[in-house]
This record gives C-alpha cells, sequence and structure tokens, in this order.
C-alpha cells in the first residue's frame, strides 16, 4: 500500500539512525554506502527509527532486490517500513546521482512521504549535519528539506554521541548486507552495535 504524503513533510529521526548511517560513511570513506531508513508515516511526518547499511559498492541489480526483500521482511515484522533512503558518494565531487534517483525512486513509489539523504564526505567528520535531507515534491523531484528535520534527542547530542561513537570505534563493529552476503553470520541489523 502506498503511503500519501501532505503538502507539509517533515521528517523526524533518533539518534541511532542517524548516527548508524554516518558511522557506515566513516567507515568506508573510498567507496560509495548506501542503505535505507526504517520507520513510520503519519499525516506527512516520517518517523524515521532506525537505518539498515546495505552496500559499500554500487549493487547490481539482483543483490539489491534480495536486500530490499531482506529488509522489507524485517521492517514488517516490527510494524514499520522503508520510508528513506541514504547515499554517500565514493569520491567527493561525484553525487551518484543516477543510482540516487534509482534507488530513492523505488522508494518513493511505494512510500510519497519518502525522505533521502545524502551524505557529503566532507562533512562526516565534522559535528554538524553530514549532509542534506530530501523529500520529493508532488511531480516526484528531490527537493532540499534539512530544514523540516527534527532530531528527538537534539542535534547537539546527536552529534557528539556520535564522535564517542567514532572514538569507541564502532565503524569497526558495524555490518552492512555487502558484509553479510559475504558471511552469513554478519549482522546487517546491527541490533548490538550502539
Amino acid at each position: 500500500k502506498k503511503r500519501k504524503m501532505s503538502k507539509h513533510w517533515k521528517g523526524i529521526i533518533n539518534a541511532a539512525s542517524y548516527q548508524k548511517a554516518v558511522l557506515h560513511a566513516l567507515k568506508y570513506p573510498y567507496y560509495t554506502v548506501n542503505g535505507v531508513f526504517l520507520g513510520t508515516v503519519n499525516k506527512g511526518t516520517v518517523t524515521i527509527t532506525d537505518s539498515i547499511p546495505l552496500f559499500h559498492s554500487s549493487p547490481l541489480a539482483p543483490m539489491l532486490e534480495l536486500a530490499f526483500s531482506q529488509v522489507e521482511q524485517y521492517a514488517k515484522s516490527l510494524d514499520l517500513e522503508i520510508v528513506g533512503y541514504y547515499h554517500a558518494s565514493s569520491k567527493i565531487e561525484d553525487s551518484d546521482e543516477k543510482l540516487v534517483q534509482q534507488i530513492a525512486g523505488r522508494i518513493h513509489s511505494r512510500c510519497e512521504a519518502a525522505c533521502v539523504f545524502v551524505i557529503n564526505n566532507n562533512k562526516v567528520q565534522e559535528a554538524t549535519l553530514a549532509g542534506e535531507f530530501h523529500s520529493f515534491n508532488e511531480k516526484g523531484v528531490m527537493v532540499s528539506n534539512s530544514n523540516n528535520v527534527e532530531f528527538v534527542e537534539g542535534r547537539e547530542q546527536v552529534f557528539s554521541g556520535l564522535t564517542t561513537l567514532v572514538e569507541k570505534r564502532k565503524t569497526v563493529l558495524l555490518e552492512d548486507f555487502d558484509n553479510h552476503l559475504d558471511d552469513v553470520t554478519k549482522d546487517w541489523r546491527n541490533t548490538d552495535l550502539l
């Protein structure tokens, strides 16, 4: 069932969801990384409660299908859905726009209120927002919407918490779906990471 978007998009994200996405980018700074956000939608407000790291490479269509199938089943078991996508390019200048549009479009086709977080590799080490949040307008075009994103725990706490996680070397423990495909004992859900 496709979720409708209201005219006034708003995003709410918890610390763990944001931090896992940025830790994924930090773990693989020389690779393109991507993942999805899980959560709920209510009257145009997307509430992000988890993030799932998918790949640290450009995924082939069959691997992407397998990952989405597994993640959708996992989300459904938690009464959640895929409500967004995050992406960090391997090259600071390169945005991988075609891949972002393709995957984000797939998610948007199922959830009109979906969001996209494009991580800027220049900002992942800073105690600021490490990228730009986007939502989709009525024509299905991505538009910047970072001003309409709230952090449940407050921005300063989220950013200082991320610094602590990096100091504790949590990037080493983070696993993505790519890792799981190489070794099925690697848990892409990262339930014990944070």
